[in-house]
């Protein structure tokens, strides 16, 4: 006997139980984590939710001047419409590079609001002062070295220009679309998740281990009987998977595989550069991998052929093709004993 395997009887308490229960506690705890990270970055990002799904609000000088008292901490400040405003040129601009190359300008421009402030735009030209949407943002390095060098040519406005950006040029709707392309699809997911298992916690037969069951049979005698066979002497461990009989049985993170011996049709190991696995033809057309280590592999598919003598074991590329191309016709020269 290898020392990576062993004969012996497993926990006699419920399998199929232990497996619901196991798997939907990790399937709570994965998934209420993910939800729990996905409520973080609704809170990092809800200022910004909260304007997008709003939209911009049309302000005039004396609404921004408040908007700029209250909401000076909050980032984005406001996302704002103003139309008919006259900007005046800085003749400065933001370059973009690449590779040292610009390949995006966009000039400065100060905006009046009110008689004794202005504040920094960022637009393609003067004429966007007829239409200027876009977010309200605290001054970054960039824009504080612009109103130092506007201040300097300037000193009558140094006690007027705010340290805030209007940007005419951001597109600001575009991260709230990518985050609803994410958020929602995996919100829904999670959700569903902890829905399931919270039902399967109640009613154990919606699982899908015991779904797995059902499509077999009476998924309660089913169970019954792989319960009876975990207290045989002959059960056999290789590594997390389970020999009885006539069961082979894998604990999965979210389930389980449970696999009928008598299904069993082909079973061969297979190595590739670092994974060792054993593969699982079977009757349905379906196939299953058991992951085990290289040893292990030839000991499993031994004792495959012990307990199911009629299953074809051992890797043949001839086999292989015929699988692949016509499973059917592989499965009719398997049920007519051909070799």
């Amino acid at each position: 006997m290898s020392e990576r395997t062993s004969e012996h009887p497993v926990d006699s308490r419920n399998w199929t139980e232990i497996q619901v229960q196991r798997a939907t506690r990790n399937s709570l705890v994965w998934n209420g984590i993910s939800l729990g990270c996905l409520l973080f970055l609704v809170w990092l990002t809800g200022d910004y939710l909260y304007y997008f799904f709003r939209g911009p609000v049309r302000v005039t000088d004396e609404q921004l001047l408040t908007i700029l008292d209250r909401n000076r901490d909050r980032e984005p400040i406001e996302y704002v419409e103003m139309p008919d405003r006259t900007l005046i040129e800085t003749n400065w601009q933001e370059v973009s590079t690449s590779d040292g190359r610009p390949y995006s300008t966009v000039p400065f421009f100060l905006l009046p609001v009110g008689d004794q402030t202005m504040i920094l735009v960022l637009a393609d030209s003067r004429d966007d002062g007829k239409q200027l949407l876009g977010p309200l943002s605290g001054a970054r390095d960039l824009d504080l070295r612009v109103i130092a060098k506007v201040i300097q040519k300037h000193p009558e406005y140094a006690d007027r220009i705010q340290p805030v950006v209007l940007s005419n040029v951001a597109a600001f709707n575009v991260a709230g679309y990518v985050l609803m392309v994410i958020m929602l699809p995996w919100g829904a997911y999670c959700l569903r998740n902890v829905i399931r298992a919270v039902m399967a916690r109640v009613n154990p037969a919606s699982h899908s281990i015991e779904r797995q069951l059902s499509r077999l049979g009476d998924a309660a005698a089913l169970a019954a009987k792989i319960n009876e066979e975990m207290t045989r002497p002959s059960v056999r461990r290789f590594g997390k998977s389970i020999l009885t009989d006539s069961w082979i049985l894998r604990p999965t993170v979210f389930g389980a595989q449970c696999v009928q011996l008598v299904d069993v049709v082909w079973a061969y190991h297979l190595q590739r550069t670092s994974e060792s696995f054993v593969v699982l033809c079977l009757r349905n057309g379906k196939v299953v991998a058991v992951f085990l280590k290289a040893a292990q592999c030839d000991e499993l598919v031994a004792a495959i052929a012990e307990r199911a003598p009629a299953a074809l074991t051992g890797y043949d590329p001839d086999r292989m093709k015929l699988w692949q191309k016509n499973r059917q016709e592989f499965l009719r020269r398997f049920e007519a004993g051909e070799r």
